[in-house]
């Protein structure tokens, strides 16, 4: 489909089936397409993402934290570290990869000091726009502290998943062979990048597929979208968040 230079004067406002999936993202202030929606053999989508990565829903300007993981810390499939106290306990957290998926949380619901967990039980509820993440146990034991800073500042599992967004400790037995479904780092994070890999190919499926109305674009004097969860919903970024890190819930 073609579109003249005619066209695009009529269209002050372009209606949402014309737009580029750039221009429904918020980063080219007017491009209409005429590939009938094929990116993956579009020049310009290529090129846009080699030089624009604020389509990614990650927050790349934010490290990972991967390189400043401690040794003796250890991991769960579903995306949780788990790293040895005095006494027998043990605090528990997220991983950067999981954690840099989950976009402005409105609440972290944790487990009560004194609760017994049996791994694999319910343990967490991460609370976004529109939708709840719900996190399982990855120890057996009884709950000693909680992070009750998350209160007041849940976006700490998302600045800091590793030191300050930690989640609660655990007394875990410490003749339980926890370790034997536990990961180290060089296992875990070979997982986890692909997860969160297909993360990211599920939101660019999304977005490219779904061809959101994002309103009036910066052209039009508003403002960008930032990230992939504000073009998607909640709810639907949220189930795509389950669908890539499926081990959590």
């Amino acid at each position: 489909m073609n579109f003249s230079p005619e066209d695009k004067i009529r269209h002050s406002v372009v209606p949402p089936n014309l737009r580029c999936v750039w221009m429904s993202a918020g980063i080219l202030s007017y491009q209409l397409c005429d590939r009938q929606f094929d990116c993956d053999d579009c020049p310009l989508d290529a090129a846009m993402r080699m030089h624009f990565p604020r389509i990614d829903p990650l927050d790349k300007s934010k490290p990972r934290e991967h390189d400043g993981q401690r040794p003796d810390m250890l991991y769960s499939r579903n995306h949780c570290w788990f790293r040895p106290m005095v006494d027998g306990a043990g605090r528990i957290g997220i991983e950067p990869g999981f954690a840099s998926a989950l976009r402005s949380p409105k609440a972290v619901v944790l487990p009560t000091v004194g609760q017994k967990l049996k791994r694999h039980d319910w343990c967490a509820w991460i609370v976004l726009e529109g939708d709840t993440i719900p996190l399982r146990s990855p120890l057996t034991g009884k709950v000693c502290a909680v992070n009750s800073t998350l209160n007041d500042t849940p976006s700490r599992i998302f600045d800091s998943p590793l030191e300050d967004g930690w989640l609660f400790d655990i007394e875990a037995k410490t003749d339980e062979p926890i370790r034997s479904h536990l990961m180290r780092k060089g296992e875990a994070l070979k997982l986890f990048d692909a997860d969160v890999k297909h993360f990211q190919g599920l939101i660019a499926d999304a977005l490219r597929a779904g061809k959101e109305s994002v309103g009036m674009t910066a052209h039009d004097g508003g403002e960008f979208l930032s990230d992939a969860a504000a073009m998607l919903g909640g709810k639907r970024y949220a189930e795509i968040v389950r669908r890539a890190f499926g081990g959590v819930g």
